[in-house]
């Protein structure tokens, strides 16, 4: 593996020292770091994030941020149609 995309969640975990998988979310990122493992975080991640706390205490020196503009929009929600269709 060469490079991962990290969600919300995980950042809430990695970010929360009270939260249950506080230290599972420490452990893989010191893991990303040390295989030098690329990170990548979504535009769209910063946005859900800043609903509860500062986006500038995201680790942002670690991560590359990947835009979210209107064909990834378009394209997740065909994805996301596909799979509550199929899940009917």
């Amino acid at each position: 593996m060469d490079s991962i995309l990290i969600d919300t969640s995980f950042c809430i975990r990695l970010l929360k020292n009270d939260d249950p998988l506080h230290q599972n979310a420490k452990d893989y990122f010191k893991y990303f770091l040390e295989q030098k493992i690329e990170i990548y975080l979504s535009s769209i991640v910063v946005a859900e994030y800043s609903v509860k706390d500062d986006a500038f205490n995201l680790p942002l020196e670690f991560v590359k941020i990947i835009p979210f503009d209107f064909f990834d929009g378009k394209t997740a929600g065909e994805f996301y149609s596909i799979l509550i269709n199929k899940n009917k």
